[in-house]
């Protein structure tokens, strides 16, 4: 499945993606969702693409949740490239 196919990924905006990144420097990153080769530049912090673009699909689609394991790395890095965030390999 491409990851543009997912239902209510188009409601994803840039402010749903700083939404998530703020949440991720108040609460962490779960061990279960860290990243390994990728990961999202955002002023001067790094953070993992897949568990970024779950939590921004979550705020823009409220009362829907997302597993990481629907779309994968090289999805969500594109998503996050198309927004125009910085992506680089660890």
């Amino acid at each position: 499945m491409a990851f543009a196919d997912i239902p209510g990924v188009g409601r994803i905006k840039r402010e749903h993606i700083i939404r998530a990144i703020g949440r991720i420097d108040g609460e962490g990153v779960p061990p279960e969702h860290r990243s390994r080769e990728w990961e999202l530049k955002y002023e001067d912090r790094s953070y993992p693409p897949k568990y970024v673009v779950k939590l921004a699909y979550e705020y823009a689609n409220p009362g829907v949740t997302i597993s990481t394991e629907e779309y994968n790395v090289h999805e969500a890095l594109a998503f996050l490239i198309g927004l125009g965030f910085e992506v680089r390999r660890i």
